[in-house]
C-alpha cells in the first residue's frame, strides 16, 4: 500500500527507534507538537493524511501511555481532526495504521523491541489484505444467489473461503508466537484510548479488522435488531476504512447467505458445504480471539474493557452463533446426502 511508503510529517527518524519516545518524553512531546504544526501548514492528499494519522497517532499513544495527554494540546487535537477530515477515518491511529499501512523493514513503526510485535504487525497486515478479497467474493456470491445464478454463487463461496483461510492462518500465527501474558503486559498497553476534541476513541483491536463485514454477509441479518450486537457493530465498524464501512452499510437490508441457504436459494449440496467451510474458518478465527481476550482480561480489574472498547460478552455470543450456524448447515447438508445416495 502506498501509504506505508509515505512520511509526510518527517517522523521516520523518531518513530522507527523503538523505545526512544519512552526514554525521553519531553522530546517526544516536542516532536508531537512540531509534527502537529506541520500537519496544519497545508492541505494533504488522502494517502498523506492516512500516513499522518498513523504517525501522529503513534506518538500520541506513546505519550498517553505515560499520562502525557498530548491530544489535549490544541495544536495536536486540531491536527488530528484536520487529517481525519481528509482521510475520512477516525482522528487517530487504527488497526490498519498499525498493520497494512505500517512501513516495512527498518522503517517499521513498533512500540517495543520484541520480535513478537514485528510478527504481530506483519500478520495483521497480511490478514487485512486478505479481507477485501473475501468480502468481494462474498458480495458477488450473494448477488449471484439472489439472481438464481447458483453455480456462480458456489464458486464465489469457494474463493471467499480460501481468502478467509489465509486471514485466519495469519492471525493463528500470532497466537502461536505471542503468549497472552506478553500481549497483555507488553502490547495491549501500547493501544490506549485517546480523547480528541471531546470524544474518546479506542485503540487498535482485532475487532476493528473488519470481520464484522463478513458477518453482515453470512449471518448478521440474524442478529440485526439485537441491542448488544448493534452496539458492538457501531462501536467497532467506525474504525474501519471508508470502503469497508460503505459496504457494511449497503448490506444492512440484504438477506444473509445463511438465510438463503435455509430457504433453499443457495444452490446444491456443494454450495452448502462451501458455506459451511466458510463458517468453520470464521470459527477458527473467533475461538483463539476469545481465548486471548479472556486471558488478557484475567489480569485486569472487574468491568474493564479491551483496547477496542468492548468486553468478552459479545465475542462469546459470536462464537456461539458461528457454532450454531455450522450445526444448522450440517443439518441442511445431511438430508441431501442421504437422498443423493
Amino acid at each position: 500500500m502506498r501509504v506505508a511508503a509515505l512520511d509526510p510529517l518527517s517522523l521516520d527518524a523518531f518513530v522507527t527507534s523503538p523505545g526512544q519516545a519512552d526514554r525521553n518524553l519531553d522530546e517526544a512531546e516536542r516532536t508531537c507538537r512540531d509534527a502537529a504544526e506541520r500537519a496544519l501548514e497545508r492541505r494533504w492528499s488522502r494517502e498523506e493524511a492516512l500516513a499522518g494519522l498513523r504517525d501522529l497517532g503513534f506518538l500520541a499513544s506513546v505519550l498517553e501511555r505515560h499520562a502525557v495527554h498530548a491530544c489535549k494540546v490544541d495544536s495536536v487535537a486540531e491536527a488530528l481532526v484536520a487529517l481525519h477530515e481528509t482521510a475520512l477515518e477516525v482522528p487517530r491511529d487504527t488497526f490498519y495504521s498499525y498493520g497494512p499501512r505500517n512501513s516495512s523493514g527498518p522503517r517499521m513503526r513498533t512500540f517495543t523491541t520484541l520480535p513478537e510485535e514485528r510478527i504481530f504487525i506483519l500478520s495483521i497486515a497480511k490478514a487485512a489484505r486478505c479481507l477485501p478479497l473475501c468480502i468481494g467474493h462474498l458480495t458477488l456470491g450473494l448477488s449471484s444467489a439472489l439472481s438464481a445464478a447458483t453455480s456462480e454463487a458456489a464458486e464465489c463461496l469457494v474463493q471467499a473461503t480460501m481468502a478467509l483461510e489465509s486471514l485466519v492462518s495469519a492471525l493463528v500465527r500470532v497466537k502461536r508466537t505471542m503468549s497472552p501474558s506478553v500481549f497483555s503486559a507488553e502490547i495491549a498497553p501500547c493501544f490506549p484510548d485517546l480523547e480528541i476534541a471531546g470524544r474518546r476513541y479506542c485503540g487498535p483491536s482485532a475487532a476493528h479488522l473488519g470481520v464484522q463485514v463478513v458477518d453482515r454477509l453470512v449471518f448478521a441479518a440474524e442478529l440485526t435488531g439485537r441491542n448488544d450486537y448493534e452496539a458492538y457493530f457501531a462501536l467497532t465498524s467506525q474504525y474501519l476504512p471508508q470502503e469497508l464501512r460503505r459496504i457494511a452499510e449497503r448490506l444492512r437490508d440484504y438477506p444473509s447467505l445463511l438465510e438463503l441457504a435455509r430457504n433453499g436459494r443457495l444452490g446444491d449440496r456443494a454450495s452448502l458445504a462451501s458455506l459451511r467451510e466458510l463458517f468453520q474458518q470464521l470459527y477458527k478465527f473467533r475461538v483463539p480471539h476469545l481465548r486471548l481476550a479472556r486471558a488478557s482480561f484475567a489480569s485486569r480489574p472487574s468491568g474493564s474493557t479491551g483496547s477496542g472498547g468492548y468486553d468478552t460478552e459479545m465475542l462469546e455470543t459470536l462464537v456461539k452463533f458461528t457454532r450454531s450456524s455450522i450445526d444448522e448447515l450440517d443439518a441442511l447438508i445431511e438430508p441431501r446426502s442421504l437422498t443423493d445416495g
